[in-house]
């Protein structure tokens, strides 16, 4: 298992197959590995008892959103094929619910060497990057296919993937004293320009540093006030440069799509009812949110609502929308302000969930794979900072 989990971290982010999705295949292998994990673990049997109530309840209550959820209304044959889509998104959630308690039992784990691996990982891709900006890759060439028209991509395919990727190492980078590659990760978020990322590095590096004690936090409080008051003057000086996005229009319909019966040409019987309790059903987003709306209003292009808590709620509606946040409570509860190793992780965890505020990062591979290693070792009772090995190394930097 412990092998496996170390391969994976520095393949997944870099394997590319010409021709191919690589989103959907990084996907693919990432859920691979949890899987694989979760059932090398039980037959081990070193499976221990899971504290996280609410994501255990959160699990057990999609089979409820998906009976309640309406039917497709397809049918191949004379069969219906009913909510078809919802049994991918809930294998891949049973697959990574198993490899996090998989991690979360095992007290003898490589965490050293999994911590250094991902902050090799985030600086090389971020050299890698800076290669493209220089026009130099000749491996990821874009072509409007499977790159996009963005040459920033990393090998991940698209820049806002990459920044929120190589941002979300860098409270780790830090932690493991690796200075110079946590500042080489930074300047290329920033070169990147990812708005979603820029601000998602930035407030969880001031939780990490802010939670080192009272002088940190009082430096980060005054850069938070000095960035809120340049984020106000760049907004009246480049009115609609913060806030541009479209993003921002489509979250209020998805909101009203699942608070609101949906009729087409505003008349005749609802294609789909009020779902705001229990959602459309697990993964309905994807399939049934763009052909909505662009039957019933405004062409809508949007596959994914770029906001994976508002996605959510369209799916799992209001009951499963408190449950994830619920889940997500407890591990900061967990591990909230416990030691400098706990607040590196807990930064970074950090880190993709306001990423997931803005993108779709929880439907990207290698942020799954990274964001449910450290989830494991954030509900894992083993502390490295206490071995002697750890205390010599982190001394020597």
């Amino acid at each position: 298992m412990k092998r496996l989990i170390t391969l994976s971290l520095i393949l997944i982010p870099f394997v590319s197959i010409i021709s191919q999705d690589i989103v959907k295949l990084k996907s693919a292998l990432a859920f691979a590995v949890m899987l694989v994990v979760g059932l090398l673990s039980l037959f081990n049997g070193k499976i221990k008892p899971f504290k996280n109530k609410w994501l255990l309840i959160l699990v057990g209550f999609v089979w409820l959103n998906i009976m309640m959820s309406p039917s497709s209304g397809l049918k191949f044959g004379n069969m219906k094929l009913m909510q078809f889509w919802s049994w991918e998104p809930f294998c891949y959630i049973l697959a990574y619910l198993l490899g996090i308690i998989a991690i979360a039992s095992d007290e003898k784990l490589d965490t050293k060497l999994w911590l250094n691996i991902m902050v090799w990982t985030g600086f090389i891709m971020s050299l890698f990057v800076g290669i493209q900006e220089l026009s130099m890759d000749q491996f990821f060439i874009p072509n409007g296919s499977f790159h996009e028209q963005w040459k920033m991509g990393g090998t991940l395919g698209h820049p806002t993937f990459v920044s929120s990727f190589i941002a979300m190492i860098i409270p780790i980078a830090f932690f493991t004293k690796k200075r110079a590659m946590a500042y080489t990760m930074i300047a290329t978020v920033l070169l990147i320009q990812s708005q979603v990322a820029i601000g998602s590095m930035i407030l969880s590096l001031c939780f990490y540093f802010g939670c080192k004690g009272r002088k940190y936090l009082i430096r980060v409080i005054v850069l938070l006030i000095a960035i809120s008051i340049g984020v106000v003057a760049l907004s009246v000086l480049k009115p609609g440069y913060v806030t541009s996005s479209g993003r921002f229009f489509e979250w209020k319909r998805i909101i009203k799509t699942v608070n609101t019966p949906i009729r087409p040409n505003g008349k005749g019987t609802p294609v789909y009812g009020k779902y705001p309790i229990t959602g459309l059903g697990l993964g309905s987003f994807y399939y049934t949110y763009h052909v909505i709306q662009s039957a019933t209003g405004p062409k809508c292009k949007l596959y994914q609502a770029h906001n994976e808590y508002l996605e959510w709620y369209y799916n799992c509606g209001l009951i499963g929308l408190v449950l994830l946040l619920m889940a997500i409570g407890y591990i900061y509860k967990k591990n909230f302000n416990k030691n400098e190793y706990r607040t590196a992780l807990l930064s970074s965890f950090s880190c993709l969930m306001i990423s997931a505020g803005g993108m779709f990062v929880l439907q990207q591979g290698p942020h799954c794979l990274y964001g449910a290693i450290i989830v494991g070792l954030l509900h894992n009772s083993h502390n490295i900072t206490n071995e002697p090995s750890f205390q010599k190394i982190m001394g020597d930097a």
